[in-house]
C-alpha cells in the first residue's frame, strides 16, 4: 500500500485518478477507457477519442441507478463535484 493512500478523501483520490488519466492520454499510454454511464454526466468523451483513445460507452443500468442515487442523497457533494452552484 503507498503510505499516503490512507490520507486521500474521495475526491482527492478521484483529482489524483484525472491527473493520471490527463497524463496517459497525452503520453499516447492510454489506449482504451470503458465508461459505464455517460447519462448522469457527459465527459470528454470527444476529447479523448480525439486523441486516439478508444471509447466504449456501456450504459448500464446499475450503474446509472448507483450514480442516480448518489446525486439525490448528496446534491452538495455532486454539485461541488462538477462545478456547479447548488440549486442552479
Amino acid at each position: 500500500m503507498v503510505p499516503f493512500m490512507n490520507q486521500l478523501t474521495p475526491d482527492s483520490f478521484l483529482q489524483a485518478a484525472i491527473a493520471e488519466a490527463r497524463l496517459g492520454l497525452a503520453e499516447g499510454g492510454i489506449p482504451k477507457i470503458m465508461i459505464g454511464e455517460n447519462r448522469t454526466f457527459r465527459g470528454p468523451e470527444a476529447y479523448v477519442q480525439s486523441r486516439g483513445v478508444i471509447v466504449d460507452i456501456v450504459d448500464d443500468p446499475e450503474c446509472h441507478n448507483l450514480m442516480q442515487a448518489f446525486v439525490r442523497a448528496r446534491p452538495e457533494l455532486w454539485n461541488e463535484d462538477i462545478g456547479e452552484e447548488e440549486g442552479r
